[in-house]
């Protein structure tokens, strides 16, 4: 059953943020202060709301994505390859006078990476902007939120989504002031931190299993129902009031971490708005990203239905 879930599709309604990656691969990151050359560059399509969208429409989802570019030649590029990748710009606005936002990507060969987001158009939205969109939220099966838009705009759908009924998985990245995060947090069913997010937002570094465990307990005490703590290499946590579990990551070959959380989450999102149980979300999510990893990019590196399909009949888990 979990291998036949993407040939159905619900709604997923999608805020957030188009960049445009600028990505340098090299041996080692920079330290302060030094120069070094790189191996070679990429330019392509990023922004986590973007990148979750285009995961989730390369693996089957019927997805309303909604962000925003600037009136110049990146923003053009966007939105031409998140056609290319067949997700439905349609939704995407253009503001006259912005610039499309940018991430600056430094990736080394252990596939670890350090980004910087120049925010541009995202910046641009207000939480009197969502009204617009009422209705495709209310009708949404899930809604992801993350944080490169302004919080105002995230709070203003994460209330909609609520009054609603729906459901909200947040990406809470980049933290920023853990503190102004309370409210949406609050409003999130579901919470996707990676390891540092879990430290930055709890105070609890999750160096083993225990103190992810503890620091998830921490999330699930300031509203949310599941936490699913992203651990790497280590697979992933999955923690409600009821249980708790680890799930072992895909044994494959890492390239490039970039788009790891955002095929997770656009793989979770999938498999719920299929109606599949929260184990077989968390194990098609923890596919998408494993898959993910083993090739550079952000939306570009998002596996098909098919690819995933395929790991999870034939893959070892370490």
């Amino acid at each position: 059953m979990l291998r036949q879930l993407w040939r159905i599709a619900l709604k997923i309604f999608i805020f957030g943020s188009v960049n445009v990656d600028v990505s340098a691969r090299m041996a080692t990151l920079p330290r302060p202060g030094q120069t070094i050359n790189a191996q070679g560059y990429g330019i392509g399509l990023g922004g986590k709301g973007a990148n979750q969208a285009v995961a989730v429409s390369k693996l089957g989802g019927d997805v309303r994505f909604v962000g925003a570019v600037g009136n110049d030649p990146f923003g053009e590029m966007a939105v031409r390859e998140m056609q290319r990748f067949g997700l439905n710009a349609g939704s995407v606005k253009v503001i006259e006078g912005a610039d499309t936002g940018m991430a600056i990507i430094q990736v080394e060969e252990a596939g670890q990476n350090t980004i910087v987001v120049c925010a541009g158009a995202n910046a641009s939205w207000s939480a009197s902007d969502i009204d617009t969109y009422a209705f495709d939220i209310a009708k949404a099966k899930i809604t992801l939120l993350q944080r490169e838009v302004p919080h105002e705009a995230n709070l203003a759908v994460a209330k909609a989504v609520k009054a609603a009924g729906g459901t909200v998985l947040l990406d809470p990245a980049p933290v920023g002031n853990a503190s102004l995060m309370a409210d949406l947090i609050s409003l999130s069913e579901i919470i996707s931190p990676n390891e540092t997010e879990a430290a930055e937002i709890t105070g609890i570094e999750p160096t083993d299993l225990a103190s992810a465990e503890a620091a998830a307990r921490k999330l699930l005490e300031r509203g949310p129902k599941i936490v699913i703590v992203k651990l790497g290499g280590r697979g992933s946590l999955l923690v409600t009031a009821d249980e708790v579990k680890h799930f072992e990551p895909f044994k494959v070959k890492v390239v490039d971490t970039v788009a790891a959380g955002d095929s997770f989450n656009g793989g979770f999102a999938v498999a719920y708005s299929q109606g599949q149980s929260l184990h077989d979300c968390v194990r098609f999510a923890s596919a998408a990203g494993a898959i993910a990893v083993t090739r550079v990019g952000a939306g570009s590196a998002a596996p098909t239905a098919a690819e995933v399909d395929e790991i999870l009949k034939t893959a070892s888990l370490n």
